[in-house]
């Protein structure tokens, strides 16, 4: 799912960097594109005694594709939208980054942003 809420064991209750990386396999006859998603995320936070529920924003990609899910174009603009949860608190982000492969995950490109 785009947004997702995650739910951490207990943490030092300072503040600490965290990250979570989650990798998901798609089945392809039901996911044409994407069959494959890695995802990153790095933040900071605090625990406590119990577990605390974070909201982790995800990107949707939404570029203009023909019905084959292909470009011609050599250079394109890609748009990309943030998403959270409904109702999730929407800290600021630092930064933001894509990488994208061009030869089924062998090398990956940081695309400008």
């Amino acid at each position: 799912h785009p947004s997702q809420l995650w739910m951490f064991p207990v943490m030092p209750a300072e503040r600490a960097t965290y990250r979570l990386e989650a990798r998901a396999k798609r089945s392809p006859e039901l996911f044409d594109l994407s069959t494959e998603i890695q995802a990153t995320w790095t933040f900071q936070a605090e625990g406590g005694a119990e577990n605390r529920l974070y909201s982790l924003p995800t990107l949707r990609f939404q570029p203009l594709l023909d019905e084959y899910h292909r470009t011609g174009a050599r250079l394109m603009l890609l748009p990309i939208t943030i998403e959270r949860p409904y109702g999730a608190p929407t800290p600021d982000l630092a930064s933001v980054s894509v990488e994208a492969s061009f030869d089924d995950g062998a090398t990956w490109s940081r695309l400008p942003l």
